[in-house]
């Protein structure tokens, strides 16, 4: 004979209609513990989903917090980047050799966990002399990779033209490749300040989805430019899903301390064929932005440290790693615009 049905008491804990067990006694108690376990995990992972989403807010506050401080107020002044004035450099031969580049050799993913690894560099110029790495040099030495010697315009017709001087101050020469929906976390390059590096950017293939922002201004940059920004400031890359490849070269430039800025300039203006009656203004405030940034005026200095401090006040306010707010930042810059 059938022992009877009893029914479930654990039932409509979840709303669901009452059920019936069946079965003996121990099969009974072991469908009731079966279901007290399954309530609990359940509860635990409401509980934990909360919590993360609590987080998620605080977190989120933090960023809002952060990016719409007074020293990242777009209507504080603050000077992020410089166009040189020098030649515009061909745009078709630019992309004919980027592509012929790409085409030929390995590109690796950029170093540092701001962005998702979809972010990648094809190394002219690195501490191993290989193209795919993109990490800086513990050694402060850097060697050229086969893509140097491959190159049919960007480094004889564009790099070279600086003069052997020049040159000799570069640091890594990279491709920098950002595609679609790929967004880059805040973050500061340089924290060593007996160590300044000057970056020179130059865009071969741009997109109208990008968007670059250092210290709370954005960066607008055309194919051919000579660009040198302040990538001490706090800043983020960002570039939408209906957004188109961006390539830009990325130049780094050791300001060696014991050559003179005006030393540093003549060098400048000889490489890029310049006369002595042409304007040299452009180079001389990209170099002193470089320089003056570290040891410049107080008002410039004020701004620069405040800048600076509010982004540290954000990275350590959550306890959060840059990997987990690298992911916040992501889904908050790729949310949609209502």
């Amino acid at each position: 004979m059938n022992s009877p049905s009893l029914p479930n008491p654990l039932a409509s804990a979840g709303g669901t209609p009452l059920a019936t067990v069946s079965g003996t006694r121990k099969e009974r108690k072991r469908i009731r513990k079966a279901a007290l376990r399954a309530i609990r995990n359940e509860e635990d992972r409401l509980r934990v989903e909360k919590r993360v989403l609590m987080l998620q807010v605080a977190s989120e506050d933090s960023l809002r917090d952060f990016i719409g401080c007074e020293a990242m107020s777009p209507l504080v002044y603050q000077r992020g980047s410089v166009q040189l004035s020098v030649p515009i450099w061909d745009a078709l031969l630019l992309v004919e050799d980027c592509q012929n580049l790409m085409r030929e050799f390995q590109a690796g993913t950029q170093f540092g966990d701001t962005h998702d690894k979809t972010w990648t560099t094809l190394s002219l110029r690195s501490c191993d002399g290989t193209t795919a790495n993109d990490a800086p040099s513990p050694s402060k030495a850097y060697l050229n990779s086969k893509a140097w010697d491959a190159s049919q315009y960007i480094v004889p017709c564009l790099l070279e033209s600086f003069g052997e001087d020049l040159v000799n101050c570069f640091e890594r020469v990279r491709l920098s490749v950002i595609p679609p929906s790929c967004n880059v976390a805040w973050h500061c390059d340089y924290t060593n300040a007996e160590k300044h590096v000057t970056r020179l950017h130059i865009p071969i293939l741009t997109s109208d989805g990008f968007e670059m922002d250092i210290g709370g201004s954005l960066v607008k940059m055309n194919v051919g430019e000579s660009h040198i920004g302040n990538f001490e400031l706090p800043h983020r890359l960002g570039n939408t899903r209906a957004g188109q490849l961006r390539v830009h070269l990325m130049v780094d430039i050791l300001m060696p301390n014991k050559v003179p800025v005006h030393r540093f300039c003549n060098l400048l203006r000889r490489s890029c064929c310049w006369n002595e009656e042409a304007e040299v203004s452009a180079f001389h405030h990209a170099l002193n932005l470089s320089i003056n940034l570290l040891d410049g005026d107080a008002v410039a200095l004020a701004r620069r440290t405040a800048c600076i401090d509010a982004f540290s006040k954000y990275r350590l306010s959550r306890g959060d790693s840059v990997a987990t707010q690298a992911s916040l930042e992501r889904r908050y810059y790729s949310r949609p615009i209502l």
